[in-house]
């Protein structure tokens, strides 16, 4: 299946987390992984933590 964003793309992340329920507004995150099933994403943030977080919630970051 087509994977909008494929794993290592830095992506924008605003949205709330799935984890703990961490809103997030514009932080940078590099994809880990998709999950098949439910078609979220795993990032992590430039501080090593970890979440997963809904399609909706990625844009594709075009900073440097």
């Amino acid at each position: 299946m087509f994977s909008q964003f494929p794993i290592g793309k830095k992506v924008l992340v605003t949205g709330i987390g799935k984890n703990k329920g961490t809103k997030y507004l514009n932080n940078i995150g590099i994809v880990i992984c998709r999950d098949p099933y439910y078609h979220d994403y795993n990032i992590q943030f430039e501080d090593t933590s970890e979440d997963w977080l809904n399609v909706n919630c990625l844009k594709n970051y075009e900073g440097g």
